[in-house]
């Protein structure tokens, strides 16, 4: 009889490439042996070792492809394989966006280097997990965090947990699995609010009301000026471009590991 009666039996479950990334090395061992496990789905199996479903792409039982629905065999060996392609999640932002995200509360600065990128990035640093999952769900958002909790939600369909605890390496991060430097637009969008930033024409008739907007100082020396078609912020390009404009180029001249 198996351990523990008959709806109780042991199983192998082995993690490969990016996933024993949950595993820390000098802890844990990413190959799960004679683990006892009582009748209960493969989702909810590997969600009970720390991996969440977002993270999966192949799941193969006793070598064979099954959805994470099915329920796990007696005496079985699980493999579990990371997402290697992403392209089911692309979305059509309205302007050409291959993807849209959504950082948690805790991501705030990875949401602006995203947005200096031009990638369609939400934010709110009041949303809760539940409001988190609605805007994922509703708006076809990939949720960018570091919490494992919301990412094993049920309904939640697009997420990706955030290695790296360094603002730069996120951003790198991000760019290195969705391959998608080719695709960013660096100064097009509101380090704010997200919106889609618009040129200033010299020759349009409100140019006057925005240089009402405008510092005395920089009217001396700035012609160029772009407005958010959001929030309605003026911005021009002070001494600080240069600083990001560096940034930009070291995000985007990094190379995948």
């Amino acid at each position: 009889m198996p351990p523990g009666g008959p709806e109780e039996y042991r199983v192998c479950v082995v993690f490969h490439g990016e996933l024993v990334d949950f595993f820390p090395r000098e802890t844990e061992d990413p190959v799960k042996r004679g683990l006892t496990c009582r009748r209960r789905s493969v989702k909810d199996l590997i969600e009970s070792l720390g991996v969440p479903h977002t993270e999966v792409g192949e799941t193969r039982m006793s070598d064979r492809p099954v959805p994470n629905s099915r329920l796990v065999e007696r005496d079985g060996r699980i493999d579990v394989r990371p997402r290697v392609t992403f392209e089911s999640w692309r979305q059509d932002g309205g302007d050409g966006s291959a993807f849209l995200f959504l950082c948690d509360v805790h991501l705030g600065k990875l949401a602006r280097m995203l947005r200096l990128l031009g990638f369609d990035t939400a934010y709110d640093s009041d949303a809760v997990d539940v409001r988190l999952v609605e805007i994922s769900r509703s708006q076809g958002r990939i949720l960018l965090t570091r919490d494992l909790g919301v990412l094993m939600r049920r309904v939640l369909e697009r997420g990706l947990f955030v290695r790296s605890t360094c603002p730069d390496r996120q951003v790198e991060e991000i760019l290195d699995r969705l391959r998608i430097r080719s695709e960013s637009r660096p100064f097009t969008r509101c380090l704010i609010c997200n919106g889609i930033l618009e040129r200033i024409d010299p020759s349009e008739g409100e140019r006057d009301r925005v240089l009402g907007e405008v510092p005395e100082g920089v009217k001396r020396w700035c012609s160029r000026f772009t407005r958010c078609t959001c929030c309605g912020k003026i911005f021009w390009q002070g001494s600080h471009r240069t600083r990001l404009e560096r940034r930009v180029r070291d995000y985007l001249q990094s190379q995948p590991v």
